[in-house]
């Protein structure tokens, strides 16, 4: 029995090995020829690809008109929803970019509380309805957004509440994942984060029937605020 395991597990090292050698070199150019634009104006390529996904784009030119986006997308989605006192049911959590935002307005800063460090109960959690969080990337290709727990304030901010809405700057605009991912390693961001993430528009599923069903298994709406120029 134990010869036989470890010729099995001697098969699958010199399988793996093999494998791993003749993996070819992806490089961004020949899987992207056809992405040019997206570097010439790689802000608007990003803002495309997620309205394409069915995200929301914003620009703000600094973090004043920042928090006044955010102030109004707030307000539109809890009029939506019906609900009159918004108190506490958005959540953010310590971040330079979302300090700054946040003493902008004291509305904001009234109504939105910060989480870090804070122990809360998954059932508790469940309250929040809006997460709002800083983001390590924004990849134009995809119209993806690139997260860390050391970045987005854990792992429960941007997938729990149905609405997420990410903060960044025109510095964290990248063209490719693999550019993302280049930088992400070069800093050091894996040491600091126990888990990261790659987010493509609201969460989704065609399952059943082929018919596009928006926050299955995530947010239903997700929002996204460039500040700078």
């Amino acid at each position: 029995m134990s010869h036989a395991r470890e010729q099995i597990l001697q098969n699958l090292r010199m399988r793996q090995a093999a494998t791993a050698s003749s993996l070819q070199n992806y490089e961004d150019a020949p899987i992207y020829r056809n992405f040019e634009s997206a570097r010439q104006n790689p802000l608007q390529f990003f803002a495309q690809k997620l309205a394409a996904l069915k995200g929301e784009f914003f620009h703000a030119k600094d973090e004043m008109t920042a928090a006044k986006i955010l102030r109004e997308s707030l307000n539109n989605f809890f009029s939506q929803t019906k609900i009159v006192d918004i108190a506490k049911l958005a959540a953010r959590h310590r971040h330079p970019l979302l300090d700054r935002i946040f003493a902008a307005d004291d509305w904001l800063s009234q109504n939105v509380p910060m989480i870090d460090g804070q122990k809360i109960s998954s059932p508790d959690f469940a309250d929040f309805m809006v997460g709002i969080t800083a983001a390590d990337f924004l990849v134009a290709r995809t119209g993806s957004i690139v997260l860390s727990t050391a970045t987005a304030g854990g792992r429960r901010l941007s997938v729990l509440p149905p609405f997420h809405i990410a903060i960044a700057t025109m510095q964290q605009l990248v063209v490719s994942l693999d550019e993302a991912l280049k930088i992400y390693h070069e800093r050091g961001e894996s040491k600091r984060s126990s888990y990261a993430t790659i987010i493509t528009g609201p969460s989704r599923t065609s399952d059943i029937e082929k018919i596009l069903v928006l926050g299955a298994h995530g947010p239903k709406r997700l929002a996204v605020i460039v500040v700078g120029e």
